[in-house]
Parts: C-alpha cells; sequence; structure tokens
C-alpha cells in the first residue's frame, strides 16, 4: 500500500544577495523542501501570510528594514509569532548570536554557509518546533 504524498515543507528564504539565496534555495530544494525567496524584509508579513511557510530563513544585514527588527515585527504578530526563524549572517561574535536569539531567532547559521549544516539546522526546527539552540 503507498502511503499519500506529502507536500514539501516550505521555508522563505529572505537575504538581499542574489548568490547567497540563489545557494540557499538550491540547497534546500535538493533536500526536499520548497524554498521561497525574497530580497528584503518590507512587505514580509503579507507575503508570509499569503505563501504560509513553515520556517524563516533571516539574513540579518538587509537594505531598510534590518533582519531584526524584522524578526521582532513577526514574533509580536500572533499569526507569525509561531514560525521558526533561524538568523544567517556573516556577523560571527558570540554577542551577534546573542542578539539574533533575543530577537526571537531559534537559531543562528553564520555565513559563508555550511550547506550541510544549513539543512541540518532546517531539519532539526521543522521537526523539533520550539527548541532553542
Amino acid at each position: 500500500m503507498n502511503e499519500p504524498a506529502t507536500d514539501p515543507r516550505r521555508v522563505l528564504v529572505v537575504d538581499d544577495h542574489p548568490d547567497n539565496r540563489r545557494l540557499a534555495c538550491k540547497v534546500l530544494r535538493r533536500a526536499g523542501f520548497e524554498p521561497i525567496e525574497v530580497d528584503r524584509a518590507e512587505g514580509l508579513a503579507s507575503l508570509v501570510a499569503r505563501e504560509r511557510p513553515e520556517l524563516i530563513l533571516m539574513d540579518i544585514e538587509l537594505p531598510g528594514e534590518n533582519g531584526y527588527d524584522a524578526v521582532l515585527r513577526l514574533k509580536s504578530e500572533p499569526a507569525t509569532a509561531l514560525i521558526p526563524v533561524i538568523a544567517l549572517t556573516a556577523y560571527a561574535m558570540p554577542e551577534d548570536r546573542q542578539r539574533c536569539l533575543r530577537a526571537g531567532c531559534v537559531d543562528y547559521v553564520s555565513k559563508p554557509l555550511d550547506i550541510h549544516l544549513l539543512v541540518a539546522t532546517v531539519r532539526k526546527h521543522l521537526e523539533n518546533p520550539g527548541t532553542v539552540k
């Protein structure tokens, strides 16, 4: 007996650098996820409401609204508060990681991306929502 097909899990990738965004999306697609890509945080609430991702990968250094503020805004809204957000950033100091976690991110992946770590981190937070690294 065949099991019913399941839709791929949707992951929103927010990054203003096209190469970083394409790499993350390619890696996610190969791992069986359905990436949705966007290059800025403005308009994120309506995009999230429309696309309904199960997880968000958020660059911190964005033009206009930065990733910290975008995460704080998402976490303040009941409709988006429970979506796990993983910070993607070149900021690699321990205080940068702590600032991401304080803003509401559940985890932190530094750039340049380690593709295996990225996939493992996404899987971890989709399989065990609510866990903080």
